[in-house]
């Protein structure tokens, strides 16, 4: 039997009442969707900019190394070896030659158009400085190989490795801004889906008191199913035999779940994605942490060992578990103390240092370094600090043998003089016993 002329209309204007927060729903849908898959881009873009900026650090760490191990050895072949990083740091330098040039990318947030025009100044010097160091034909204690060295370490490579650093953590906290802006949309979405459902199930409800008993049991039965879509129970199976628009919002109902319960399987489905692939970066930063040529380690505000790398276990002889929370002092002689305490103190009040010092490896060798170390700062507040040693031990080892032989040279040099001395001295007297001898002669 078809159901009066009046009930229609108030079935029609339930029915248009209920639509009307779906086709909002569906519009916030959309443009949500739209918003994600941007952010999910943007997301992407700011990860290759922080692969991009850790595979141009690691590889300005590599070009530093060939000159100073000509240095050490006066091989000629790690001259090919320099050509080869640098070729691989001519890309990188060419791709931010290329963002540069590029009109549309912005570049001044936070000084990043200074950090890649700097950077690009200082792989310049870095180059044309290598390439003086391999023109010296014997670089072993040469004196201008050496202060080219320490030009090229102290003056262009570690500011370069700082600013690449700065550069990366403020890549990072695009990222994370990124990160976070995406998982806003994600809950905006999550938000808007809710409160269409709950909309819906109050429009049935209000509508549930406004007509004959006749429908009462319809409309609590669409409150209930509508109750449970809200709280997450995707079944879309409501029954109604009611042959009317009832009928047919249950049907519209049951799809609306379907829709619901697939695009929350859609949304899992990215967000499981896109945790894989965070975590696939992680082990990738750490990889490159662990593989790297430096030995690198953090320290708490109280000195305590957080972290070493792969390089610093292997140097030390010790694993990251038996130095984890223990002072460092032990690993240092007691006469480079004073030395390394002083670096720390300038690190805690916010300045880099640089030091050269001696340490105690576990079976009580003791070998070299020269380290740098710099704040960890956590939103402005020093947290710890951040340190990068090199084993300058052949270094030091090289200078002590120069050193010997120009103290023998001296002792030649002295010894030299004084035999000349004693000639003089000899050539004087035989020159007063002639004078004397004619003398005496002439007087007899």
């Amino acid at each position: 039997m078809r159901p009066p002329l009046g009930i229609r209309k108030k079935l029609m204007l339930a029915l248009l009442a209920m639509l009307v927060p779906l086709a909002i729903f569906t519009i916030l849908t959309v443009y949500n969707e739209h918003k994600i898959n941007l952010e999910i881009d943007n997301l992407r873009y700011k990860h290759n900019e922080l692969q991009l900026v850790s595979n141009i650090q690691l590889t300005l760490i590599k070009t530093l190394m060939p000159a100073n191990d000509y240095i050490i050895t006066g091989n000629i072949a790690y001259l090919k070896n320099f050509k080869k990083i640098s070729s691989e740091m001519e890309r990188h330098i060419a791709s931010i030659r290329l963002s540069l040039a590029d009109k549309e990318e912005k570049h001044d947030v936070d000084g990043e158009f200074n950090f890649k025009n700097e950077l690009i100044s200082d792989w310049k010097n870095i180059k044309t400085t290598s390439l003086r160091i391999f023109q010296i034909k014997n670089p072993v204690g040469n004196k201008t190989a050496l202060n080219l060295m320490e030009e090229m370490d102290y003056k262009y490579g570690y500011p370069a490795v700082s600013r690449l650093d700065e550069w990366q953590r403020l890549e990072l906290i695009q990222f994370t801004h990124a990160e976070a802006n995406l998982t806003a949309t994600t809950h905006r979405q999550l938000t808007v889906t809710i409160l269409s459902s709950i909309i819906v199930a109050i429009t049935g409800v209000f509508f549930a008191f406004l007509y004959s008993n006749r429908f009462t049991k319809a409309i609590r039965t669409l409150q209930k199913e509508t109750s449970a879509i809200a709280g997450g129970a995707f079944r879309g199976n409501i029954e109604l035999n009611t042959n009317d628009e009832l009928s047919n919002l249950a049907h519209d109902i049951n799809k609306m779940s379907g829709a619901l319960e697939k695009s929350y399987s859609q949304l899992e489905e990215k967000i499981a994605e896109r945790t894989k692939e965070l975590a696939k970066s992680e082990e990738k930063y750490r990889q490159i942490i662990e593989l790297s040529s430096e030995h690198i380690w953090t320290l708490d505000t109280s000195g305590n060992i957080t972290f070493i790398n792969k390089r610093t276990e292997n140097a030390l002889n010790y694993t990251l578990d038996e130095l984890v929370g223990k002072s460092y002092q032990p690993l240092i002689p007691i006469n480079d103390l004073p030395v390394v305490e002083a670096a720390m103190q300038k690190a805690l009040n916010g300045e880099e240092a640089t030091y050269e010092t001696t340490v105690l490896k576990k079976n009580g060798e003791i070998y070299s370094i020269i380290a740098t170390i710099t704040p960890i700062k956590n939103n402005g507040i020093i947290t710890g600090v951040l340190g990068f040693s090199r084993d300058i031990t052949a270094i030091k080892s090289a200078e002590e043998k120069l050193a010997e032989r120009v103290n023998e040279l001296e002792r030649f040099r002295k010894a030299t003089l004084q035999r000349e001395v004693r000639m003089k001295e000899l050539r004087d007297k035989i020159k007063a016993l002639e004078q004397a001898l004619k003398t005496s002669m002439l007087g007899a």
